[in-house]
């Protein structure tokens, strides 16, 4: 078992590596195993092999996005692995997609009061997350500088997203749905130069990356309840 002062060396040591605090938590958790897994041998000793043994992955790399910015390979791995929310939202959407234009050429009142119920639902739901959960949102925007979770910038998509639903999709929402219909058919018939591009888009982009975000606002959510339990984390 470290003691108080061990843990707090390995803490500090993976600090310096700019580790969100949920990887933190994983990553130390490794160390002290590994540490307490060495037999006969002082602490030091130990420390200085989970070191050599993490080496390659607590390398710190350029993170090629904006702003750019160095991270360890650990984390930069971890952010490829959580492409599975895109991958979800894609399985999520498309159903939805192929509903609403299939609904669009056979039942233009179903699909117009589909569209309708799916922007009201994501309205309300992200209204009462406001409520609910502002705290979260507001630790995922630029003001917090804590580097909380893989998750956190994540989060910000969700509540964005939403708030862009009501304001592009349910205000004036007949008038935007028949523009969008109009568009719709006439790129389906080959009216290719006619086409207003916009109402195609704005109908579903704010909801597939309400969908994304939400992934990660649950996420963010599960690990941040854990940082609370582990470390007493105060959003």
């Amino acid at each position: 078992m470290l003691t108080k002062e061990q843990g707090q060396a390995v803490t500090a040591y993976l600090i310096s590596k700019k580790l969100p605090m949920d990887l933190l938590l994983e990553v130390k958790d490794h160390f002290i195993e590994q540490i307490e897994n060495t037999e006969n041998t002082d602490f030091e000793t130990a420390f200085g092999a989970a070191k050599l043994s993490w080496e390659k992955e607590l390398r710190m790399v350029y993170k090629f996005n904006l702003p750019l910015r160095k991270v360890t390979v650990f984390q930069r791995n971890t952010d490829r692995k959580i492409s599975f929310a895109i991958k979800r939202t894609i399985l999520y959407f498309v159903p939805f997609f192929l509903l609403s234009v299939f609904l669009c050429y056979f039942r233009k009142d179903w699909a117009q009061n589909l569209f309708l119920f799916s922007y009201i639902v994501i309205g309300l739901v992200t209204l009462l997350s406001f409520v609910l959960f502002y705290k979260y949102y507001k630790s995922s925007t630029t003001n917090d500088k804590r580097n909380i979770s893989i998750y956190q910038k994540g989060t910000l998509i969700y509540f964005l997203s939403g708030m862009y639903v009501v304001v592009f999709n349910l205000i004036n929402f007949y008038d935007r749905f028949e523009k969008f219909n109009i568009s719709l058919l006439m790129l389906t018939n080959g009216h290719l130069g006619k086409v207003s591009y916009i109402p195609l888009i704005y109908t579903y982009i704010f909801m597939f990356f309400w969908m994304y975000g939400l992934l990660y606002f649950l996420q963010y959510r599960k690990a941040v309840t854990e940082l609370e339990q582990r470390i007493n984390l105060k959003l």
